[in-house]
């Protein structure tokens, strides 16, 4: 994947850090079935994954051929904000791996679609902040993942090119961002292994696996 020496990894918050889409779907799947409603959980995966589509749109297209959907549809459109305890979805093994690759001299950064507040507040609440040297959100950018604009900030901010970084990512969006970034992107593996991830150079079972991965273990023998 990188044959240059590896200086940074940029990981992606929702599904790589935190467990938050894997949450979410569980609580909308519930809720759907509460209603009488059985979307395709592969279905259902892409659309939680899939970025800032209108969540009518999608509803629209998930269950449209099912006329209890258009009965229930106002229910089904409500939002229910989720509190999430992000101490509780941490991913197993993130606070070890991170903690290894800043000894290793590594940068690390969060490269996010989520807001700068929600990430910061997370990391903190999880006792990992320190092992980020920066996050870079596209809440309220024009050009978030899919479009590669902040990887392309994030490799500026530190100054290095493509082939001494790598992405940690889950998502289609954002394995295609990095991808078009120009960079080596690793996915990690969602749970029920339902997101597409073929895009990427690579998948992880765990997080763990990362420091197995060839360009990783050549930095931390340096």
């Amino acid at each position: 994947m990188v044959d240059a020496p590896l200086k940074a990894v940029f990981f992606d918050f929702d599904g790589v850090i935190c467990q938050t889409e894997v949450c979410r779907m569980d609580v909308l799947e519930a809720r759907l079935h509460a209603l009488g409603l059985y979307p395709d959980r592969r279905k259902l995966y892409r659309m939680i994954s899939g970025g800032f589509r209108p969540r009518e749109a999608a509803m629209d297209e998930l269950f449209g051929s099912q006329p209890l959907y258009w009965e229930q549809r106002e229910k089904v459109l409500e939002r229910h904000p989720i509190q999430f305890r992000y101490p509780q979805i941490l991913t197993p093994g993130i606070t070890e791996v991170t903690e290894m690759l800043c000894r290793a001299g590594l940068q690390l950064a969060v490269v996010s679609n989520s807001s700068t507040e929600v990430v910061d507040q997370a990391l903190h609440q999880c006792g990992i902040r320190e092992n980020f040297r920066h996050i870079f959100s596209g809440w309220e950018r024009p050009d978030r993942k899919p479009e590669p604009a902040l990887y392309q900030q994030a490799m500026t901010y530190f100054g290095l090119k493509a082939e001494n970084c790598l992405v940690v990512e889950d998502s289609p969006v954002g394995i295609r961002a990095g991808k078009r970034a120009g960079l080596p992107v690793a996915a990690l593996r969602d749970r029920d292994g339902l997101i597409d991830q073929s895009e990427a150079d690579v998948v992880l079972l765990t997080i763990r696996d990362l420091l197995a991965l060839p360009c990783v273990r050549k930095t931390m023998k340096m």
